[in-house]
């Protein structure tokens, strides 16, 4: 069994400290082979939107 990790990310956090970290999270990942598949917020509420799609 492979397990699927899905991700939302939002660049804009801290202070785009999301933006300099996740590069850096997103190359361990592929370097590791994990699968995993991206969600970037677009606008306020859209990572809750997301998460509440993802667990539904």
């Amino acid at each position: 069994m492979t397990l699927m990790y899905h991700i939302i990310v939002n660049k804009k956090s801290r202070s785009g400290r999301g933006e300099k970290l996740w590069p850096v999270i997103e190359g361990e990942l592929e370097r590791r082979r994990t699968e995993f598949r991206v969600y970037p917020t677009k606008y306020h509420g859209s990572a809750r939107e997301t998460a509440a799609r993802l667990t539904a």
